[in-house]
């Protein structure tokens, strides 16, 4: 990965391969193919990265309005979902099943992520740690890099 690649754009080469051409997200118009069909779509991920970063899920409180939103999403396109919570009802973790629309004899795959994120006291933010700034097309923000631009990544393109 080069220094001039955001953080958004490595999530989604972890997400879609170290070989993907990042110059397709590259497009002002924020559409890049799907790699299915090879259509043009309209790319939803720094609008969910937005979102999610938006939510203040330290380490150790509670994050169940991020799993919501989550499984708001998931329900959406037809996915099944359950939570499981801690002792104490505050830290959620969702999982969700989505079918093939047709089966292909392809094995499944599992996408994982955490919500939580490091404290942020203590440290020199120039800006709001949770809401998503774009300085020179990178991204920053608490989580862009660990872990929420991946889940926003996964909800993408799964919906």
């Amino acid at each position: 990965m080069s220094n001039q690649e955001t953080i958004l754009q490595q999530n989604i080469r972890l997400a879609l391969g170290q070989h993907t051409d990042l110059r397709l997200f590259r497009n002002e118009t924020g559409k890049l193919p799907d790699p299915r069909t090879g259509r043009w779509v309209q790319f939803g991920l720094a609008k969910g990265s937005s979102d999610l970063i938006g939510f203040k899920t330290v380490s150790g409180q509670d994050n169940s309005e991020l799993i919501s939103y989550c499984e708001k999403i998931l329900n959406d396109i037809g996915a099944t979902t359950f939570k499981v919570f801690d002792d104490d009802n505050k830290r959620v973790n969702l999982f969700g099943t989505l079918k093939a629309k047709k089966t292909n004899g392809k094995k499944p795959i599992i996408l994982s992520g955490h919500t939580d994120v490091v404290p942020t006291e203590g440290q020199n933010w120039n800006s709001n740690p949770f809401k998503l700034i774009n300085k020179k097309k990178r991204f920053y923000g608490r989580g862009t890099c660990d872990m929420k631009s991946f889940i926003a990544v996964s909800l993408d393109l799964v919906s």
